[in-house]
């Protein structure tokens, strides 16, 4: 029996919206119209309200319980496998979907791993009764971050509110790029992404740094994240080593650090030495928002401590002050 649909509610104030997507549901709150989103994925977990949306997507990679030595290397292998065999590693609840009746969808074409792709959301939303409006939205540099928030806005009817949320966010990148500039050095830095296999952050993280007053060789600015091998980490020797595993928290990070100071010429690198290794919650750099502009900021301590103040708790920004005790 086929239950039939409740009937469609209009919000008076602006469309019905789905966000598949983390960086575009942060967005949506963002700009005050978070009464609108009536859907989420099952990875959108900021702000906090977005966790009372119902969530359309789940994983369908069963992981393994026992992980060995390292849950990190577990995750990677059982993601590629899934991949490589099946398909997309999420699937969306299509009937929740039609209950919900959305005006529009917001989906992703960066990273078929971080989240559902583009090409099952177009399908599902083709079969829906209401067919909606699918706005995908692709960054890999700070200027497309800053672009897709005025897409966003535009199609959540709130224009106006992002296009004030732009120019502040250029505000605030402006007032970095001018404090760093004063800098007497720029430090090598490498930002890991994942820490088994290792991972150095693409995309916009490259960007990041040069912005903030250091030097990335390992990232290509623009471009994905991409594998690397520890014998590249030790030749370039960084200054500030910075992690970011994505979807990790900080205390997930250091449960798996033991993976990566336990390489050799762990101790002998200048970030370890000088007490310069960084853990930050991931979100601030791996979702695509306006929260990547406060990971910008972020990083920007972590560089250039004496020009930039540490306004975060070490929940979101933690200091491995001694290497060895915390790998312990």
């Amino acid at each position: 029996m086929v239950r039939p649909l409740p009937e469609r509610t209009v919000l008076a104030t602006g469309p019905r919206i789905v966000s598949l997507v983390p960086s575009v549901t942060e967005i949506l709150f963002a700009l005050g119209v978070g009464e609108r989103v009536v859907g989420v994925s099952h990875q959108c977990r900021y702000p906090p309200e977005a966790r009372r949306r119902p969530a359309l997507t789940r994983s369908r990679v069963a992981l393994p319980r026992e992980a060995g030595a390292s849950a990190s290397a577990a995750i990677d292998t059982a993601y590629s496998r899934f991949r490589a065999t099946a398909g997309s590693p999420y699937e969306l609840d299509i009937r929740r979907l039609a209950e919900l009746q959305p005006d529009v969808i917001f989906d992703q074409g960066i990273c078929d791993v971080c989240a559902i792709g583009e090409s099952d959301v177009d399908a599902a939303a083709e079969r829906l009764p209401h067919v909606p409006r699918v706005v995908t939205i692709s960054a890999s540099t700070i200027a497309e971050i800053l672009e897709s928030m005025l897409v966003i806005g535009r199609a959540a009817g709130a224009e106006e509110r992002a296009v004030r949320l732009v120019e502040r966010l250029r505000a605030r990148i402006a007032s970095v790029q001018r404090t760093a500039s004063r800098a007497r050095a720029r430090p090598r830095v490498v930002c890991l992404e994942w820490l088994d296999p290792l991972w150095c952050a693409g995309h916009w993280v490259p960007e990041m740094v040069e912005l903030a007053g250091g030097h990335d060789r390992l990232g290509q600015p623009g471009a994905p994240s991409q594998r690397c091998r520890w014998e590249q980490v030790l030749e370039w020797a960084p200054e500030v080593l910075v992690l970011i595993p994505c979807s990790f928290s900080v205390r997930r990070t250091l449960d798996e650090l033991h993976a990566l100071a336990s390489r050799p010429g762990w101790e002998a690198l200048p970030a370890v030495q000088q007490g310069r290794v960084w853990v930050a919650e991931s979100g601030y750099f791996s979702h695509h928002s306006h929260r990547t502009i406060e990971g910008l900021e972020m990083l920007a301590h972590t560089i250039h401590p004496e020009l930039f103040p540490n306004r975060w708790g070490p929940h979101e920004l933690l200091r491995l002050s001694d290497p060895k005790e915390e790998a312990t």
